[in-house]
């Protein structure tokens, strides 16, 4: 008997062999089919477990730079308000020494006005002093003056 081009001239316990290393592949194809499935679902659950891992440091990550930007934000924001006090401190000093700068200018002025009017009352005196210093010295030089006078 021939099939289809193949001897049929196999013999029975060729046949059974045949059928035998089929059925050995079978279990053979299908165990590996099966740990090829367990090696994928492995595979799998370690993506999933390595994917949760990762998620889980993203998320603290990520809540550890919010943190972060909330203390960076509360530093820059005291450091602001030390800032501005100490600008106000200082522009309140600066108020208060040009107060005092105006304050000493103004009685310098004044100092100044009264030596000034001072010293001219005391010029004005001394004028008059000189004058009648002139007028004794043109009256004890001339031939009238006191001296024949009292005669």
């Amino acid at each position: 008997m021939q099939v289809e081009g193949i001897n049929a001239s196999v013999s029975a316990a060729e046949v059974v062999e045949l059928r035998a290393t089929i059925s050995v592949m079978r279990e053979t194809l299908g165990e590996a089919e099966h740990q090829r499935t367990v090696a994928v679902q492995q595979s799998q659950a370690a993506a999933a477990h390595e994917i949760a891992q990762l998620r889980a440091a993203i998320s603290a990550l990520r809540e550890e730079l919010e943190r972060s930007g909330a203390l960076r934000e509360t530093e820059v924001q005291a450091a602001m308000v030390a800032s501005q006090h100490e600008v106000a401190m200082l522009k309140a000093t600066v108020t208060a020494l040009r107060d005092e700068l105006e304050a000493a200018l103004g009685e310098r002025d004044t100092a100044i006005q009264n030596a000034t009017l001072n010293l001219g009352h005391e010029i004005a005196q001394l004028r008059e002093t000189v004058q009648a210093l002139r007028a004794q010295i043109d009256q004890a030089s001339s031939p009238r003056g006191p001296a024949t006078s009292a005669r």
